[in-house]
């Protein structure tokens, strides 16, 4: 009995846990008047240091888009724009415009450097709202570097 007791403790703190990680990458549905974020650019180039240059395809871009976007009450269907579940996320992000920062192009293939999803992500100055994954801290150098050539090299499916 005492073995049932200690399982069954486990997992709802597990659960609770869980939940609790997945409520925190994502914010409301308000309005995204935040203020910008001040992380400025991250640099995901690899070149002259010597090391090797990162690849990105869309497999790699969508499964960071569907695991760190695309929760209930974040980017997934039917949430807030742009739907980034995986099968939707490339019609929703590539040479569509920002909602939210009307002119932006989100990504805008062979142009990281002018793709507004770069920014968002990156926490760089100048973006309207907060920087994303909202609640969260922006993407890891490996992820946005992935992003960055997945763009730069022509954004293909």
């Amino acid at each position: 009995m005492h073995d049932l007791l200690e399982d069954t403790m486990r997992t709802e703190t597990t659960l609770l846990l869980t939940l609790a990680l997945l409520a925190a990458g994502c914010g409301d549905k308000g309005d995204d008047t935040g203020t910008a974020g001040d992380g400025g650019a991250m640099d995901g180039g690899a070149a002259g240091d010597g090391g090797s240059a990162t690849t990105g395809t869309w497999a790699d871009v969508e499964a960071d888009l569907s695991g760190s976007c695309a929760f209930s009450g974040c980017h997934a269907t039917g949430d807030q724009f742009p739907d980034l579940s995986a099968g939707n996320a490339y019609d929703s992000i590539v040479d569509v415009e920002s909602q939210q920062a009307p002119g932006e192009i989100l990504v805008i293939p062979g142009d990281a450097d002018g793709s507004y999803l770069v920014r968002k992500v990156e926490g760089a100055k100048g973006i309207t709202g907060n920087p994303m994954p909202q609640g969260s801290d922006t993407w890891d150098a490996d992820s946005v570097a992935t992003l960055r050539a997945w763009i730069d090299a022509g954004a293909n499916p």
